[in-house]
């Protein structure tokens, strides 16, 4: 009596090679983020024990500087806690991408992604909103621009061209990265959705 022969074994799917580029975008990202998140829970136990949001706002009442200070700044002060509670939920949003992107997992780059061009929008929106805090504090400190010293307008003229290009060239490079991320190559490395 024969043995069966055995088919032989189906030849097994290699996975793609991992490339450098990932691991290090992975990496860099799950080691900023994890320093957000840390950071973020120490300045909250400092906000909470000295209760710093209240004694800034009563030293802006105190030195009248809530009469000088720009709504908008106004406005951060007052709400420190909230801001510093918003980037520390970024922090963690961020590792547990990054974490998803290091291990190829499709959301974690289609997370990334997500992440890269949101910042990107939130910087320029950010340098937008910088440039009329400026504005504001140029008009409240001089009442009418043209009696400013030129050299004063020409300094913030320099910081807003300053401020657009660095945003500008931060979006470019996200994009880049967003874009680069998303090549077949890159696509290849993580498992299907």
């Amino acid at each position: 009596m024969s043995v069966p022969s055995m088919p032989p074994p189906l030849p097994s799917a290699r996975p793609a090679p991992r490339s450098m580029f990932v691991n290090v975008m992975a990496w860099l990202s799950l080691a900023l983020g994890l320093l957000g998140v840390i950071s973020g829970l120490l300045q909250a136990a400092v906000f909470a024990s000295l209760d710093l949001g209240n004694q800034l706002a009563a030293g802006l009442e105190q030195g009248g500087a809530q009469a000088l200070l720009p709504p908008q700044l106004l406005w951060v002060f007052q709400h420190l806690q909230l801001i510093n509670g918003l980037s520390t939920l970024a922090a963690l949003v961020t590792t547990v991408v990054s974490w998803g992107l290091w291990q190829r997992r499709e959301w974690g780059r289609v997370g990334f992604i997500a992440l890269l061009l949101l910042s990107a929008a939130l910087g320029i929106a950010f340098s937008v909103w910088m440039a009329g805090v400026m504005d504001t504090l140029l008009k409240q400190a001089a009442g009418d621009p043209a009696l400013v010293d030129p050299m004063v307008g020409q300094m913030l003229a320099m910081y807003k061209t300053t401020l657009y290009v660095g945003s500008l060239v931060i979006a470019l490079l996200h994009g880049g990265l967003a874009w680069k991320l998303h090549t077949p190559e890159i696509r290849a490395e993580f498992e299907p959705a």
